[in-house]
């Protein structure tokens, strides 16, 4: 399947609004925060449209971005988005390599941090969110939005490769790994099923964002259920992975928003 430009870019900006909508209900714009920082920002993408709610925004990864685009990262994704009619102002956006359990920034820094699609990577994701708190102003807003985890049907986030539901539950990690390079995947994209995916279950997620976190007040706490295709709960899979000790609930909830408010 070929990259579609455009369409990533309006995939992106709806789960802006989306994320706009839970952090500031019927506004489409207004909010205006100081200092926004993106955890886990990636290619910048959700950074680009954060940009015109915040005044300066702080994309963060553990890949260091400027050293893949030979220092042009930001003024690259800049033209990327101006070709496609969605400019944004690329003096208010700059690049920082880090790990989200261990971060740079100094308590309270940030009225605004978000994350989408982190947190199922990051390897102790307790430890990530405290630091969330800990860089986040008294009064500011953090989101926090991802999907799949680990044991739903796609959890391996290489379904693309080995098209069998909760097949990286049953056989070991090599063994999957091989069968996607059967199916052609690349050398960096096994490494990233080898290392880039904390296998955290359910319940610990629950344990961390269901209930309040020190010096917070929830906002919102939502999982969503389903399957990327309805026969997957007819595939034997389901049953084997059952039979392991997983639940329903361990199978069947495939992401996670939580949104809070620091008070302390």
């Amino acid at each position: 399947m070929s990259y579609d430009e455009k369409a990533d870019i309006e995939f992106h900006q709806g789960e802006f609004e989306r994320m706009l909508e839970a952090i500031a209900p019927g506004r489409k714009g207004d909010a205006t925060f100081s200092r926004a920082l993106d955890i886990g920002g990636g290619g910048g993408m959700h950074s680009a449209y954060l940009t015109r709610i915040a005044e300066r925004v702080i994309c963060t990864d553990f890949i260091d971005q400027n050293a893949r685009y030979n220092g042009e990262f930001v003024k690259l994704l800049g033209e990327k988005f101006e070709r496609n009619g969605a400019p944004f102002d690329v003096a208010r956006l700059e690049f920082h390599a880090g790990d989200a359990m261990d971060m740079m920034y100094r308590d309270a820094s940030f009225d605004l941090v978000v994350s989408f699609n982190a947190f199922e990577h990051i390897p102790d994701p307790r430890k990530a969110a405290a630091e969330v708190v800990r860089v986040l102003k008294p009064g500011g807003i953090a989101y926090l939005s991802f999907d799949p985890i680990w044991a739903c049907d796609t959890g391996s986030h290489f379904f693309h490769r080995v098209p069998t539901p909760w097949e990286h539950l049953l056989v070991q990690p090599a063994d999957y790994a091989r069968r996607m390079q059967e199916a052609g995947a690349a050398p960096d994209e096994v490494d990233d099923f080898m290392g880039a995916m904390n296998k955290v279950r359910l319940d610990t997620f629950r344990s961390i964002f269901r209930n309040t976190l020190p010096r917070t007040r929830k906002i919102s706490y939502q999982e969503w259920r389903g399957v990327a295709d309805p026969g997957h709960t007819l595939h034997p899979n389901y049953a084997r992975a059952r039979a392991l000790g997983y639940t329903d609930d361990d199978l069947m909830v495939r992401g996670i928003c939580a949104v809070f408010t620091r008070t302390t």
